[in-house]
This record gives C-alpha cells, sequence and structure tokens, in this order.
C-alpha cells in the first residue's frame, strides 16, 4: 500500500494591488516543514523572500502530520468546491512512498481548506509565519493541548 510522504501547497495570491501579490510554498512531511514567501514584487509591505525550515526525528510531530495528510488526500479527491472571481490560485500535492504523484489546483483561498490548515497550523512553529495561514489563524482559535513546535502557540497577526 502506498502512503503519503510529502504535501505541497503552492499559492499565487495576485488579487488586489500587484505590488501586493505574492507566492507561496508549503512543503511538510513527517520530519519537517518548509515555508517560503516570494513577493512578486519587492515593496514596503513585502521587502524581502522569507524562509524557513523546521526538521525534527520527533515522533510527536510525525504524529501531527497524519491528520494533515489524511485532508490534504481528502481535498485531492473530494468535489469541487467551486471557485471565486479575481482570485489567486491554490494547488496542493501530494508524494506517495513508491514516488507517485496526485496534484489539484483551486483558484480558491485558503479559507476553503480550513481543516487542513487548521491541522498544519499545529506543526508550524511559533515564532515562524504562513501568510497563506493568516485567514485560518483569526478563523479557528486553536482547541487543543499541544504546544507547537516552537513553544507557546503564539501565531497571532
Amino acid at each position: 500500500m502506498k502512503e503519503l510522504r510529502r504535501i505541497i501547497v503552492k499559492r499565487n495570491a495576485v488579487y488586489g494591488n500587484e505590488h501586493e501579490a505574492y507566492m507561496d510554498t508549503l512543503r511538510i512531511d513527517a520530519g519537517s516543514i518548509r515555508y517560503e514567501h516570494k513577493p512578486v514584487f519587492y515593496s514596503e509591505k513585502f521587502p524581502t523572500a522569507r524562509t524557513w525550515e523546521y526538521i525534527t526525528n520527533n515522533p510527536e510531530f510525525a504524529e501531527l502530520f497524519r491528520p494533515a495528510a489524511a485532508e490534504a488526500e481528502a481535498i485531492l479527491d473530494g468535489e469541487s468546491p467551486g471557485s471565486e472571481k479575481n482570485i489567486g490560485s491554490i494547488s496542493f500535492t501530494v508524494t506517495y512512498t513508491n514516488n507517485t504523484r496526485r496534484t489539484r489546483t483551486f483558484f480558491l483561498t485558503a479559507k476553503s481548506f480550513p481543516v487542513f490548515f487548521a491541522a498544519v497550523r499545529k506543526m508550524v512553529p511559533d515564532c515562524e509565519e504562513v501568510f497563506m495561514l493568516r485567514d485560518i489563524l483569526s478563523l479557528q482559535p486553536r482547541t487543543d493541548n499541544v504546544s507547537s513546535p516552537g513553544g507557546e502557540d503564539s501565531l497571532q497577526d
């Protein structure tokens, strides 16, 4: 049986002012999470690209990967939630242990995938920010007793 090994989420946020457009890439597996935020145009709001990575062999982190992996597969297998106008794209790519890949692209915001991003939120170190999680963080307060890899939950804007 093939098992999900890696999830990659890419978002192109192109709505609004062109100087506020950016691209996000989030890579997750059972031992790491990596995030890259690149503005399309460097500006006062986005003066530089941001990249961070958290690598661990902690079995608790691997357990946090399981619900995110299950939800990523549900997103790939589920019915299309529709699309929005004047919005960028968000794509989900999963890689299995046999190196096969599946990808699905939507023209929606991260708000359309709250269960997936709530699972991801638990994997993000507290001292880091993930732009595609901003809307989700404001919608769903953390309700578990597990602190994220960085310690106390402090991912508020």
